[in-house]
């Protein structure tokens, strides 16, 4: 069989965040045999996570009983079906799969929930859910030996995270709500009255979006000025309302790019890739092309990684754990 075609079903993985759910039949090395996507992220799914599970393994559950579950995500938080515990750094997918808390059912359907990561050995603690099982499953694509140098890796979202990699183990990770800021800005500020209705379907545009990292490393880090001048710019016929969505988006991503790496350099938060001059970004679509976009204006060559990271993933954490269990 061709390497880029799926195997036979050999797990159920689920990707469950907070406002969304991807339920995905995979083969043995991660690869998508089908997926079922929907909008029944935890917050929708409280109270009635085990019927939603339930409804969406239904099209497969005749053919498939009897398949491995694994989940991860936020589904596995406080807030979630499972709660899983924080595993400290660094860890690699023998300490996540030694730390998978299993779920009975009670058609005898057994579902592994990854636990998550902390590193609480700065002033802040910072926690993560969901991405280790993408970066697991990236190590698993694109394996890491003891004399590669430290990787630095970026998986944009509401929370996008900034990961150092050494020896194929997480080792270093920092948190920025890049995301959920320019959610909050564009929905319940002064700027989001200037913004026509968000189109789902508009490309970026990718001049205002270059205007605003351009914005981000000038002038020291001011941020709290400089996103006042999304309005000021309008208002003086130099920016128009339609661009404002994507120069606040090029302003954050370019001011976060910045801020990372200060931390890596300066500070050596994340020490072993302080010296990195690339990262690869796991991500889609335009999301991903937007912060490889700021990373190249602010000096790192980046490189989106192939799409498939999180049932790799899954698929990597099942093959430890029974691998272990043996």
């Amino acid at each position: 069989m061709p390497p880029d075609l799926p195997g036979a079903p050999a797990l159920i993985g689920l990707d469950w965040g907070t406002t969304r759910l991807r339920v995905m039949l995979l083969d043995a090395a991660g690869n998508v045999i089908a997926i079922r996507e929907s909008d029944e992220g935890i917050r929708r799914a409280r109270g009635a996570f085990a019927e939603t599970f339930a409804k969406a393994i239904a099209p497969w559950q005749a053919q498939h009983a009897g398949l491995p579950v694994y989940a991860s995500g936020m589904i596995t938080s406080r807030n979630g079906w499972v709660q899983t515990p924080y595993l400290p750094l660094p860890a690699d997918a023998g300490a996540l799969a030694a730390g998978l808390v299993r779920h009975t059912m009670p058609d005898a359907t057994v579902i592994a929930f990854v636990p998550g990561l902390c590193d609480d050995r700065g002033t802040h603690p910072d926690v993560m859910r969901g991405e280790e099982t993408e970066i697991v499953g990236h190590l698993a694509q694109n394996p890491q030996s003891p004399d590669d140098p430290a990787r630095l890796l970026i998986l944009p979202g509401t929370h996008t995270k900034w990961v150092e990699t050494a020896q194929g183990r997480i080792t270093r990770f920092r948190t920025f709500m890049t995301g959920e800021l320019y959610a909050a800005m564009s929905r319940h500020s002064i700027l989001g009255d200037l913004m026509p209705p968000h189109d789902e379907a508009a490309p970026c545009d990718r001049e205002a979006f270059a205007r605003g990292v351009t914005a981000a490393g000038t002038d020291g880090g001011d941020l709290l000025a400089k996103l006042f001048s999304a309005r000021s710019l309008v208002l003086f016929e130099r920016l128009a309302p339609a661009q404002i969505g994507d120069y606040l988006s090029g302003l954050l991503i370019g001011t976060e790019v910045a801020q990372a790496r200060a931390a890596m350099g300066e500070r050596g938060e994340i020490a072993g890739a302080a010296s990195a001059t690339a990262c690869t970004i796991i991500g889609r679509g335009d999301l991903a092309a937007r912060y490889a976009q700021a990373c190249e204006a602010h000096g790192l060559v980046a490189q989106i990684a192939a799409p498939g990271a999180a049932g790799a993933g899954l698929a990597a954490l099942h093959a430890r754990a029974a691998q272990d269990s043996r």
